[in-house]
């Protein structure tokens, strides 16, 4: 929540600071989504209970390397969601979809789910 009342050009200075090269050139025109994600994921803080009623069938993928705070909301949600599967994809990172290498990992798994 904190992320969403800090300043877009803070946000901007610490993607950068954090990024180079090639993969600042791939965060750019993410930045706008990015923190529109973080405004929605603040605002949906305390609402997981309300999604006990989905019956779709849901997969959760989440990178074997993401923090420990990260898998358990993924479990959180497994364990709220009537139809969820929580699959780890070991060795995988938070940002490991869009990297070349596993891109192609993470779409055969959830093709794979839903076919």
């Amino acid at each position: 929540a904190f992320i969403t009342k800090l300043p877009h050009w803070y946000l901007r200075m610490a993607f950068r600071a954090g990024f180079r090269g090639p993969a600042w050139q791939r965060m750019r025109p993410l930045l706008g989504a990015c923190l529109a994600e973080h405004e929605q994921l603040a605002a949906q803080q305390g609402r997981l209970p309300e999604f006990a009623d989905v019956t779709a069938p849901v997969l959760l993928l989440v990178g074997g390397r993401s923090s420990r705070e990260h898998q358990e909301g993924f479990a959180a949600h497994r364990d709220t969601l009537p139809h969820a599967t929580l699959q780890t994809m070991d060795g995988l990172n938070h940002l490991s979809p869009s990297e070349r290498k596993s891109g192609p990992v993470v779409a055969e798994r959830a093709l794979a789910f839903f076919l």
